[in-house]
């Protein structure tokens, strides 16, 4: 974490905390590999298919829609049909299954 922390790639919850145990959403998590491939530019609007799309923060808009656009975050799929849930978090097999097509990629 320090070492996140140290290069930029983390910034904290806020000013003042750090909160290395909380859980992580999915929006931040595609922030940090964004950022760790170098914050690339994207090619579209693919974000606009999700009903959710306008719950995804600002912060968090060009990462989303470069994972998408790289396959790493496909959706979710519920009741309403396939949704971004920007704001929910990330479980343990969502970040492996992730991180599995991140390091494929």
């Amino acid at each position: 974490m320090r070492w996140a922390y140290r290069t930029g790639l983390v910034s904290g919850t806020s000013e003042t905390t750090f909160d290395p145990e909380a859980p992580i959403t999915r929006q931040d998590f595609a922030l940090i590999l964004y950022t760790q491939s170098g914050s690339p530019a994207m090619t579209g609007g693919v974000l606009r298919d999700f009903p959710d799309v306008a719950q995804v923060s600002g912060y968090a808009y060009a990462a989303l829609t470069w994972a998408v656009e790289q396959g790493l975050i496909n959706g979710v799929g519920t009741p309403e049909g396939v949704l971004l849930t920007p704001h929910g978090y990330a479980s343990r097999a969502q970040v492996a299954t992730i991180l599995m097509a991140y390091c494929d990629r």
